[in-house]
């Protein structure tokens, strides 16, 4: 009896454990952002508010890689409960099988009636959408300025450094700039023609001096003076001119994009990463952001 005795106190202990655990568990979401001053301000509008509401604790941590993502599904050893996708990401990312379903049920009414049905995605839902478009120097370009990705590769017309996105790893390369430089009309792009945008890339290569792998690089060399024109994201180009940078955006045949949030697949914390997606899926919230 003694014996029986002790060993359901174990069986209890561990069952203790393995509950407490799990509680823990809940009590924290992972979620794995662009960082910078992005970072920082999801931080300000979503993370702390919400873990003001609920009570959980976002770990905020960086560079939202696809093969990070399949690496940790493959192993089982998932680290991250919520990942900041492009759209085109979240598209690999389902068809390796490495997302969670999101359960629509846990948002409320007002939240999804906000949204259009292609928005809310069954492994990955909008929160956010942007540009990618010309920026340039005003120093450079007092009088006329580069106003199409033609203009951009005009070099006679418009002298000086470029920078243009890499295309390297995650994300897209600029395949639509180089056919729009070269004559292709905007109605006429898809299927695009990727023979033709590098014969289009090969002509303007030896005038960048940097192909860009973040989004901070092309706002800095146009600061420092490096390159006249770059591409780059809106956001981060309105930063610079906030903070007195003589540049400006040129909108025109910018790159309309958006971001999702996607939970990946065999997340300890689906409960908890829900939740959060949710929160940041609020209207309020959403309006928040956009205010700065």
């Amino acid at each position: 009896m003694k014996r029986k005795g002790i060993i359901l106190c174990v069986l209890f202990a561990v069952c203790v454990f393995f509950l407490g655990s799990n509680a823990y568990a809940q009590k924290k979401v992972t979620i794995c952002t662009y960082g910078g001053t992005w970072g920082e301000h999801l931080k300000k509008v979503y993370f702390d508010p919400f873990e003001k509401e609920t009570g959980i604790k976002v770990v905020q941590v960086f560079n939202p890689i696809v093969g990070k993502v399949k690496a940790m599904v493959m192993t089982g050893n998932v680290e991250w409960d919520v990942v900041e996708y492009g759209g085109a990401m979240m598209l690999r990312s389902v068809k390796e099988n490495l997302l969670e379903k999101l359960d629509y049920s846990r948002f409320d009414r007002e939240t999804l009636s906000g949204y259009e049905d292609y928005q809310k995605e069954p492994y990955g839902i909008w929160f956010m959408m942007y540009s990618v478009v010309i920026a340039y120097s005003k120093d450079a370009y007092p009088v006329e300025h580069p106003k199409s990705w033609a203009d951009v590769w005009n070099v006679e017309k418009f002298p000086g450094p470029r920078c243009l996105k890499s295309g390297a790893g995650s994300g897209y390369a600029p395949i639509e700039e180089a056919l729009l430089a070269d004559g292709v009309p905007i109605d006429k792009l898809y299927p695009c023609d990727i023979d033709r945008a590098f014969k289009s890339l090969n002509k303007i290569r030896k005038h960048v001096i940097k192909w860009w792998t973040s989004g901070a690089q092309a706002p800095q060399l146009l600061i420092d003076k490096e390159a006249t024109v770059v591409e780059a994201y809106n956001g981060r180009i309105a930063r610079i001119i906030d903070q007195g940078a003589n540049v400006a955006i040129e909108w025109n045949q910018g790159r309309l994009t958006h971001e999702v949030l996607c939970i990946p697949k065999g997340t300890q914390n689906y409960d908890s990463a829900i939740k959060l997606i949710a929160f940041m899926s609020r209207a309020y919230r959403q309006a928040a952001m956009s205010k700065g």
